[in-house]
């Protein structure tokens, strides 16, 4: 009986259904107890299983059974029990308790005879058992957090600075893509204390101060003893300083609007928020209080005296420099306003359509999405209208009650089809038409009727022609013509060129002139942002306050306040009850520390992980869904609702469907997800948000390894090739931005979502010991990368020695962070083995060109004297094919000092002074199309520290 139970399981075990062959084995154990060999069988299917301490179990189970035994059956059991031990200790960071001397009676059926890797996993353990593991882990964790996240640019003067959002306000309680909504009332006390929130990057704000108002109007709905409890922790994070100083800026607006609330102050303190926020040229009392407020930020950074309620994880010496530059800024206003490039409203689908027609790479898809959207708001508008009774139409129309029903029908469908952009046109419909229209010439948006008569009389004329201009949507007649006047305009204008002031918050001071007027352009849509307030949030805000559509005189400015003063009012109410965490840094880098307990001091009270996230459209640019799974879903807390929300800004355009988006950054189909990655990508068209969640029931014990290898190779592979791209083709900035390090994080990361870890432990050992077989083929074609031609169906090796040498550096440095253990030759490098090597090199071109120089794409070229470097496009590709393959190592995550004009990177001693000696070249190049963006620099030029060992020249 215990042998058919064996055979069962064999079968079971070799169709890699090892759960339920385990079960076999334990039938078979329990019916012949004494027999060591059912005891190995279960070993092996717990061992795949990756349960390495009930492995460990079993086998010593077995110790006492093995007299008899074969020498090939104690070997073995005793290859596997260290490899379980060694596994367990990496994995879980535990030991299973088990006697010394057992373990030593296992180790000693190792002859000096058996196969070297037999005794290099004994050799392993002793290695992994070490007292001081922890803190060997801990160092690795810090060095692995130190590596590149993303490939270098060739065209950078700093980073790229964003004065205004161009999506709508967020709130984190709602998820507009297939997630349930956060309800907060059945939250119990835990819950509730450590609601915390992560915007990444933070932005202007805008979508954290949209989710306090909706945790205000949800905490309204709270028991006593539950509103009690409730903590709100949002955490703002940029990687930009002068981001950082706009978001201190705006706290200290935010609490001085909430103490002006119900005094004779609070229109001007909203009109502060408002201005600065929105506006490129504001008023001089604006600019006033404004500049009081940044000199109160740098004396609060300078004593460490912010408010409580303001936790600032920063640096202040940059933020500090980014608010003295506006203070000091000087602008001429007049010649500003005549020159400085703003927003201009057009029809989306044709300027999509001309792009296209241009030749550019715009999906047809897209375009067609967004018209069939539009035809079926307008028929939707025509269809409401027809329902509306004839009693309410006639007090819409004018002249309406004299009108016969036929002729009232046919009225209200001429006016319909004529005003269509006052029914779907969000600005039109919203009543701030007329002011879009002199937006270009002012740069401003109008004040309200007391700032008006107090400080702006001379715009008055202004105002009342565009009253005038305003028209009932449901009349035939023309507009007035003529409107505004053009001496209307004068003296609006003569009264601003006299006293408004440039706003400071559209400048920084590390961006160059980018254009030809010398400014920055402030292309933001204002009013589509501000009728946008009202998009998502208005319809849960239960306060009463609605947008005054009636005062014509200031549409924009009533609408525009109403959001911050509703900010406003809801920290007032929550004070106490909530914190804002502001950092300083790049959000995956910051999540990556945060995952490991090192981005906050240890006795922070702030929770660990967080309820939601929203990232913009920071994906974009950061490697897409595939990154949030790996930086974000570990900081996300184990709730059904928790998620990582995101939208497509960038090139939106580009997209022929979801799963062509989510291909291109993560190597596989959006039904892939849940299985490989343990997530699941909630999506519906490009236009909408996206949300990444964690699949809460699913582990990838399960996973199976030929497609996991599979893709794993993939990722590999794209990550060290990249297709070609520009605006010149793409039509858009399409990244591949991850370097070799990201194939680490993702192993790491796949080991924490319960993949077996000597599963990852034997990929990752045949790619560093150049032992991979696979029919993957690189995407080099236009970029986004598609799936065709990927595969070539006839598995071959893939020659990896030009990228080893940077893997096997990220390894020696990051080895006991693993979830795993290794086993790797005894030659292979330690982190104390490495060198930093450094050339004194210049980028081509380091100025903006183009949308290609401003992506990351930069590469390290050390080569051989026998390898062509005039020739570099074609070898390149031929590299994994194994031409030149020994010729050559590549380098994704080295480092450009632009202002000493250096270029440095890090691999072992042994390999830099074999190539020095051999005369090697290095140079840094283009991966997308392989051309050189720096001189050749010969190895006699290289800078490596002192001393090193003299070693043999390479081959």
């Amino acid at each position: 009986m215990a042998e058919l139970q064996k055979a069962s399981g064999n079968a079971s075990f070799t169709a890699g259904k090892y759960e339920e062959a385990a079960k076999f084995y334990e039938k078979a154990v329990s019916l012949a107890p004494k027999d060591p060999v059912y005891l190995s069988n279960l070993s092996a299917a717990q061992f795949e299983l990756g349960k390495y301490d009930s492995c460990v179990t079993t086998i010593v189970k077995a110790g006492p059974l093995l007299a008899g035994a074969s020498d090939a059956l104690k070997r073995k059991l005793s290859h596997r029990l260290a490899r379980a031990l060694c596994h367990n200790r990496m994995s879980s960071q535990a030991d299973v308790s088990v006697d010394a001397a057992v373990i030593e009676r296992f180790e000693a059926f190792v002859q000096s005879d058996a196969p070297v890797d037999v005794r290099s996993a004994w050799d392993l353990w002793h290695r992994v058992r070490a007292p001081d593991l922890q803190r060997l882990r801990r160092e690795a964790e810090q060095a692995l957090s130190k590596q590149r996240h993303f490939k270098n640019m060739q065209a950078s003067f700093g980073l790229e600075y964003y004065t205004v959002g161009q999506d709508d306000a967020e709130t984190l309680l709602a998820s507009d893509p297939l997630m349930p909504d956060i309800d907060i009332t059945r939250f119990k006390n835990p819950q509730l204390s450590e609601l915390s929130f992560l915007f990444g990057g933070c932005g202007d704000c805008r979508h954290a101060f949209g989710s306090l108002i909706d945790v205000h109007q949800e905490s309204l709905g709270l028991k006593a003893a539950q509103r009690a409890a409730l903590r709100l922790n949002m955490s703002l994070v940029d990687i930009h300083p002068t981001t950082i100083a706009r978001v201190l800026l705006y706290l200290t607006f935010l609490g001085q609007l909430a103490d002006s609330l119900g005094t004779d102050d609070e229109e001007e303190a909203a009109a502060v928020f408002l201005y600065m926020f929105f506006a490129p040229v504001i008023p001089p009392y604006v600019h006033r209080r404004a500049i009081a407020a940044m000199e109160q930020i740098i004396r609060q950074l300078q004593t460490s005296a912010l408010p409580k309620w303001i936790i600032c994880s920063v640096d202040p010496e940059p933020v500090i420099a980014g608010l003295r530059h506006w203070i000091n800024l000087q602008v001429d206003t007049r010649h500003y306003m005549q020159h400085v490039e703003v927003h201009v409203t057009k029809d989306p689908v044709q300027m999509l359509e001309g792009m296209r027609a241009q030749g550019m790479q715009v999906s047809q898809e897209y375009i067609d999405g967004m018209k069939a959207g539009r035809a079926r708001g307008e028929e939707q508008v025509m269809q409401q209208h027809l329902k509306i009774p004839d009693a309410r139409l006639r007090e819409l129309v004018p002249g309406g009650k004299s009108m016969a029903r036929a002729q009232l029908r046919s009225h209200i469908q001429q006016a319909i089809k004529k005003n269509m952009p006052f029914f779907v046109d969000r600005i039109a419909k919203a009543g701030m038409k007329e002011e879009d229209q002199v937006f270009p010439r002012l740069k401003t948006f109008l004040p309200c009727y007391k700032l008006l008569m107090k400080y702006h009389e001379p715009m008055i004329p202004l105002v009342r022609d565009i009253a005038a201009m305003t028209i009932n949507p449901y009349d035939l007649k023309d507009p007035p013509a003529g409107l505004p006047k053009p001496e209307s305009l004068r003296q609006a204008e003569a009264h601003m060129y006299r006293d408004w002031r440039v706003n400071p918050l559209t400048f920084d001071r590390n961006m160059p002139r980018e254009s030809a007027s010398g400014y920055k352009p402030c292309l933001w849509d204002v009013f589509g942002l501000i009728s946008g307030f009202e998009q998502k949030l208005g319809p849960r805000i239960r306060d009463g306050s609605k947008p005054d559509n009636t005062k014509v005189a200031a549409v924009a400015f009533e609408r525009g306040t109403l959001f911050f003063t509703r900010t406003a009012k809801a920290f007032k109410a929550m004070r106490g009850h909530i914190t804002f965490e502001v950092v300083l840094g790049d959000v995956y880098h910051w999540l990556d520390l945060q995952r490991l307990g090192l981005a906050r001091p240890e006795d922070s009270p702030l929770p660990k992980q967080f309820t939601r996230m929203w990232f913009n459209n920071v994906p974009d640019y950061g490697g897409g869904p595939l990154n949030l799974a790996v930086y974000a879903t570990p900081c996300l807390q184990p709730l059904s609702t928790a998620g990582a929300l995101f939208n497509c800004l960038l090139n939106a355009g580009t997209w022929k469907s979801m799963d062509h988006y989510n291909f291109h950054h993560s190597l596989m189909n959006i039904n892939e997800m849940p299985r490989l990655l343990g997530c699941e990508l909630h999506t519906r068209t490009m236009s909408d948000n996206m949300a990444l969640s964690v699949c809460q029931s699913r582990t990838l014990q399960h996973v199976q390894r030929p497609e996991l290898t599979n893709w794993l190779i993939r990722v590999l592979v794209q990550l060290v090739y990249h297709g070609r791209s520009g605006m010149g083709t793409t039509g858009s900035r399409i990244d591949t931005p991850n370097t070799l390090a990201f194939f680490i994080r993702v192993l790491i990361y796949l080991g924490s979502k319960g993949v077996p870890a000597h599963v990852l432990a034997d990929i990752l050992q045949n790619v560093l010991l150049d032992k991979i077989s696979s029919d993957i083929r690189p995407y080099t074609g236009l970029l986004p990368i598609v799936s065709q031609g990927m595969h070539t169906g006839k598995p071959r090796k893939l020659y990896l020695a030009p990228w080893i040498a940077e893997l096997e550096a990220f390894v020696a440095q990051a080895r006991y962070a693993l979830p795993f253990a290794l086993q790797l030759p005894s030659t292979f490098p330690g982190p104390n083995d490495l060198v930093t090597c450094e050339v004194d090199a210049r980028i081509f071109n380091d100025y903006l060109l183009g949308n290609t120089l401003r992506q990351p794409a930069l590469a390290l070229l050390m080569y051989s004297p026998s390898f062509d470097i005039r020739r570099l496009a074609d070898l390149y590709p031929r590299l994994l094919e194994g031409q030149h393959a020994r010729d050559a190592a590549v380098f994704t995550c080295f480092d450009i000092d632009r202002d000493r004009h250096t270029v440095s990177w890090k691999t072992s001693s042994q390999r830099a002074n074999a190539a020095r000696a051999a005369k090697w070249e290095v140079c840094v190049f283009r991966l997308e199309n392989c051309k050189l963006v720096t001189d050749v620099i010969p190895a006699s030029k290289w800078r490596l520290p002192a001393p090193q060992l003299e070693m043999e020249p390479l081959d």
